[in-house]
Order: C-alpha cells, then sequence, then structure tokens
C-alpha cells in the first residue's frame, strides 16, 4: 500500500483486526468518506434500547438496520455522538434515565422512569414508616432506665441514623440497577464517610 493504509473498506477489513467499525471509522476520518455506519458497543447497546435495531444480535445487524432508515448525512456523526451518550449517560449497567432528555422518547427510558416513580412512593411510604419508629425510638430511649445515668439503649440520634441506614440500604435487592452502590453512597453520605 506504499507506506499507507488502503483506501477502501474490503482493503482495510483485509488487515489483521480491522473489523467493520475501524474501517469506517478510518474511512470518515482520513477521506471524509461515508460507505457505512461504523457500530461500536455503544451504538449497537443505545439502538437497541431505543428500538432502532429490532432483535440485532450482532454490530453489523445493527449497521444494516441503521442504515435502512437513517439519511445517509447523519451516518458519519452517529458513532459519536451516540459513544459521548452512551458513556456519559446511557451506560450499560446503570443508565441515568432520570437525567437523560431523551428518555421519553426511549422504551427503556419510559420503563424506568414509571419504575422510578413507583419506586419513588414506595420510599416516600417507607422513610414515614422510618421516621415513626424513629420518634418512637426516640420516646422510649429519653425513657428508658439509666445505670449511672447513661441510657441502657442507643440514643435518639442514632436511632435515625439506623433507621436512615436500613432505608437506605432497602434498595439493594429492590432491582435499583445499580448492584446497590446508590445505598452504599447513601448509607456512606448518612455516616459521614467515604463510599466504598
Amino acid at each position: 500500500y506504499d507506506d499507507d493504509i488502503p483506501p477502501t473498506y474490503d482493503g482495510l477489513v483485509a488487515l489483521p483486526g480491522v473489523g467493520p467499525k475501524m474501517a469506517h471509522l478510518a474511512l470518515h476520518h482520513a477521506w471524509d468518506r461515508v460507505e457505512g455506519i461504523s457500530v461500536d458497543v455503544h451504538v449497537h447497546r443505545i439502538a437497541d434500547r431505543l428500538g432502532w435495531a429490532k432483535g440485532a444480535k450482532l454490530p453489523t445487524d445493527t449497521q444494516r438496520q441503521l442504515e435502512q432508515w437513517l439519511p445517509r448525512q447523519h451516518w458519519k456523526h452517529i458513532n459519536h455522538m451516540l459513544v459521548g451518550f452512551g458513556q456519559a449517560l446511557c451506560k450499560p449497567k446503570s443508565p441515568e434515565c432520570a437525567r437523560c432528555e431523551v428518555s421519553h422518547l426511549c422504551p427503556t427510558g419510559r420503563r424506568a422512569l414509571r419504575i422510578g416513580h413507583k419506586e419513588a412512593a414506595a420510599k416516600k411510604e417507607a422513610a414515614a414508616a422510618a421516621a415513626a419508629v424513629a420518634a418512637s425510638t426516640a420516646t422510649a430511649a429519653t425513657a428508658a432506665p439509666t445505670i449511672d445515668g447513661a441510657p441502657t439503649t442507643a440514643s435518639a440520634s442514632s436511632s435515625k441514623l439506623a433507621a436512615l441506614d436500613a432505608l437506605a440500604h432497602s434498595g439493594d435487592s429492590g432491582g435499583g440497577g445499580d448492584g446497590g452502590g446508590t445505598a452504599r453512597r447513601h448509607s456512606a453520605r448518612l455516616h459521614g464517610k467515604k463510599a466504598t
């Protein structure tokens, strides 16, 4: 190739380690030629979540489906746009649908937001119950017998911390989607510690 890389899609994919994604990216950026859409894991995942590539098992399936309906003038830019979006918001394990400005257009986002509203209502109920428990525990702590002037039960503030900690951890097994990370962060904040 005269100390250069091949200027064609077929020539590029013939090189060891170069697949369709890199071939299209090279053509887009090195020669300003658009012969197809560069599909990586972010584009593949987001196209699936948005319903743009139904049943696509492989990135090449996603590429074909996107190329069928997406106007050609957008082919060059969709990879760059969706990669950034996939890294910042539409993450593989914990998409941030509540922060996403297109969640109302996304089946996954709409589902997550519906679930989020139900979870918020359930958490509000749980918080009210925890506050009631904390209040009754505080009352019991002040009326509790003492040994040498010190209460024999936990103080009211530690009872509130325990109730809030339990509430924070209640999401660990509730399908929160982040493996309990949010609960750990809230619990750590509650106790003035760094989250692990």
